[in-house]
């Protein structure tokens, strides 16, 4: 007796090759290029074969990417379609927002923990603040503060991005979170120097550069564009 196996075909992301050679206008495999930009996880693979099916099916009857689907992010659902009266592009705020909140909170606690070891680097380095009143470049405190500051600052984003709400009590929030983040950077700047050693000014150097690549490497892997370190999206080669 002889048993038929099927193997089942596993969803592939297109490379440019591939979407020359499908049959989509120049225009339809820009557009295809950026949603595969825009893939952080291979299991979406099956969602950008399904949004390159109904661009097909679109562009036989005039329909064109915007009109279907918005924008590469609008297709793979990171944001919903928003209706304006100019029909205008999302902004890359907009589509920040959209990121899942834990990666906004990386994406950020970097950003923070960076300028603040470059910042305080500098200034054990070239000033005269004495290393005992300067609590808060303790290492300890300086960590705390920049994952603290990641937290609030990406809550806050996801809340003024919101289409729901009013902007004064959303406003209110931000600042409330704001006067939190301080007070949290005041407490922390307090800790004991055994807890919260200060480090010499060119460690935090080396260390800010050691952030830097971390944080370029997580915008990468998650292709996160705006937020508080800005940086917009390479543009496409055609």
């Amino acid at each position: 007796m002889t048993e038929a196996t099927e193997e089942k075909t596993v969803p592939t992301l297109p490379s440019r090759a591939e979407l020359a050679a499908s049959g989509l206008t120049k225009r339809n495999q820009e557009f295809m290029h950026q949603v595969v930009e825009l893939v952080t996880e291979t299991s979406q693979a099956a969602l950008v074969a399904e949004v390159q099916t109904q661009l097909l099916a679109g562009q036989k009857t005039g329909q064109t990417a915007k009109q279907i689907f918005g924008s590469p992010a609008q297709a793979l659902g990171l944001v919903k379609k928003v209706a304006s009266e100019d029909n205008s592009e999302l902004t890359p705020n907009q589509i920040y927002a959209a990121h899942p909140l834990w990666q906004l909170i990386v994406d950020n606690a970097l950003a923070f923990g960076m300028l603040f070891m470059v910042m305080f680097g500098f200034m054990l380095m070239f000033s005269n603040v004495s290393r005992e009143s300067a609590g808060a470049a303790g290492l300890v405190s300086l960590i705390g503060t920049a994952v603290f500051g990641g937290l609030f600052f990406s809550i806050v984003t996801k809340i003024m991005a919101a289409k729901e709400g009013s902007k004064l009590v959303k406003f209110g929030g931000a600042i409330l979170l704001f006067l939190l983040w301080f007070g949290i950077y005041l407490g922390l700047a307090a800790l004991p120097a055994i807890i919260n050693p200060i480090l010499p000014g060119w460690v935090y150097l080396v260390l800010a550069v050691i952030t830097f690549f971390g944080f370029r490497y997580w915008r990468v892997r998650t292709k996160l564009v705006g937020g508080f370190m800005g940086g917009a999206r390479r543009p496409v080669k055609r």
